[in-house]
């Protein structure tokens, strides 16, 4: 993406990329003119065009592939325009090199060098005009196969038609003998200039990308080089060298910008990378710190809970009072869960959390957590099971129980009552792991949420969160708890036809592994 600079001077750019390039220009075009009198060979002419259409389809390879990176079509646009100007510009090196024996082609030579010009500066007033205000905008492109379609036909078109009118008929006043000696110099000269009028006018100059910098330099270097080309007063000498090595600087000034425009954005983007990184972690350490913080006044909160309700410690209750405390308890409860997921999700982030490996059994895992949840399958009448082969296994037994906590609760909070259905299953497969698997008969979940289930506070049906509450966090800590344990976590389920979650651990896991 490219920056604007909305507070950007004009003066300053005008100073920078204008005013002092045209010093140096204004130097050089006096010394020639007034002292050059230095005349080339045609072969001398025909080694600089080749030396621009080299660069011109250089700066188009370039242009083309970056307007596609960035999906930019201000870049795309011009990158196809030095692409026809380039035939253009092979078309008057190859003219140039015949008329060495056909001095009839001369002028031929001269109108293609108008007609590559003219070309050129067309498309970068187009470019300026069109896709250069929609950066201004902030509006994004979508380059699209039939977009650069039209944009290929539409240049094509005009570089052909442009073409064959320079080489169909003989301009009058080509080359003359008053001063300015070549008038067809002008209108190029004049279509650069509105390039650069409306470079100004668009305020280009704000948006922080060395490309656009660089049009600049070279729209201020091709306007100097035809206004000078003016006063060749015959081919091939010093100052109608001159006209063609600023054409060529111009285009080199374009190569080196793009270059230096994509290290720019590679550069940027990397330091926000870097910056982004540094903000997530900053704000995963503070949230471990509000959660620690946040717990601190729950464990007073629960300790009065208890007090209130023992007669010896503080006196009897009525039961309304009694039930009042269960409330306040129950809540603190919910409470001191969600900041239990809130810190866990966070030290994942991190990569904090510490895994106490010890030998244990598949059957001491199911039936710790059978011990939590069978009283309130019963009470709400569920019919909850487990199944297992009992499997030793070294691994963190109280994640692992984590784990088929979150996925029994989320199976719970999801079958119908009075029919539902939960079976919970371990088993060892041939791969020398421990397969867990939770399953119900619930309302399943569709193909297009499942692979975003263990996504951080994602939900398939916020409707259903309201009823059953819950914090959107309990998959993405067992997805985390799962890898960390060298394990994975994956499902199959469809809509109204139950869900089976599945997650696998490594019979035995080394201590590094685990940190």
């Amino acid at each position: 993406m490219l920056d604007k600079s909305p507070k950007s001077s004009i003066r300053p750019q005008l100073l920078k990329y204008t005013l002092i390039p045209i010093i140096p220009l204004s130097v050089i075009a006096f010394i020639v003119i007034s002292y050059g009198d230095y005349v080339s060979t045609p072969t001398d002419h025909f080694y600089l065009e080749i030396i621009s259409v080299i660069t011109s389809f250089i700066i188009a390879s370039y242009a083309i592939l970056r307007g596609y990176a960035f999906n930019d079509k201000f870049t795309l646009f011009i990158g196809l325009g030095f692409h026809a100007a380039g035939f253009i510009d092979v078309l008057h090196a190859i003219i140039s090199i015949l008329s060495i024996e056909h001095v009839a082609t001369t002028d031929f030579m001269a109108q293609t060098w108008v007609a590559g010009r003219m070309v050129m500066g067309v498309v970068i007033l187009i470019a300026i005009l069109k896709f250069g205000t929609r950066k201004m905008e902030g509006k994004e492109d979508v380059i699209t196969r039939k977009s650069v379609f039209f944009y290929v036909a539409s240049l094509s078109i005009f570089a052909i038609a442009v073409a064959v009118i320079s080489l169909s008929v003989t301009f009058p006043l080509l080359n003359s003998d008053l001063e300015p000696n070549r008038p067809y110099e002008f209108p190029a000269a004049i279509i650069f200039g509105l390039g650069l009028l409306y470079y100004y006018k668009k305020k280009l100059y704000t948006i922080d990308d060395n490309f656009y910098k660089g049009i600049l330099i070279a729209l201020i270097i091709d306007i100097f080089g035809n206004f000078l080309f003016f006063f060749s007063s015959q081919d091939f000498d010093i100052v109608f060298n001159l006209a063609h090595i600023l054409k060529i600087v111009s285009m080199l000034v374009i190569v080196l910008s793009l270059a230096s425009s994509i290290v720019q954005h590679y550069k940027n983007k990397s330091e926000l990378v870097t910056e982004l990184k540094k903000i997530d972690k900053e704000k995963n350490e503070f949230s471990v710190m509000i959660t620690h913080e946040l717990r601190t006044p729950l464990t007073p909160i629960k300790g009065w809970c208890y007090a209130l309700v023992q007669p010896k410690i503080l006196g009897s209750l009525t039961e309304k009072q009694k039930n009042a405390v269960k409330v306040i308890d129950k809540n603190a409860n919910i409470l001191n869960s969600i900041i239990s997921n809130l810190l866990d999700v966070q030290k994942l982030e991190l990569n904090e959390i510490k895994y106490n490996l010890k030998k244990t059994d598949t059957k001491h895992i199911l039936e710790k957590v059978s011990n939590d949840f069978q009283m309130e399958a019963q009470t709400r009448n569920i019919k909850l099971e487990y199944e297992y082969a009992n499997v030793s296994v070294v691994t963190d037994e109280n994640r692992v129980v984590q784990v088929l906590s979150n996925l029994i609760r989320n199976s719970l909070d999801f079958v119908p009552k009075d029919t539902g259905k939960i079976s919970v299953n371990a088993k060892q497969d041939v791969d020398n792991y421990v397969i867990f698997s939770v399953e119900d008969n619930g309302i399943g979940i569709s193909y297009e949420h499942q692979s975003k289930l263990f996504r951080k506070f994602y939900q398939v049906d916020t409707s259903i969160t309201r009823e059953h509450g819950g914090s959107g966090l309990g998959l993405t800590i067992c997805k985390g708890i799962v890898e960390g344990l060298g394990g994975k976590i994956w499902l199959s389920s469809q809509k109204g036809d139950g869900c089976i979650f599945y997650f696998s651990i490594p019979l035995e896991i080394h201590e590094d592994s685990s940190s």
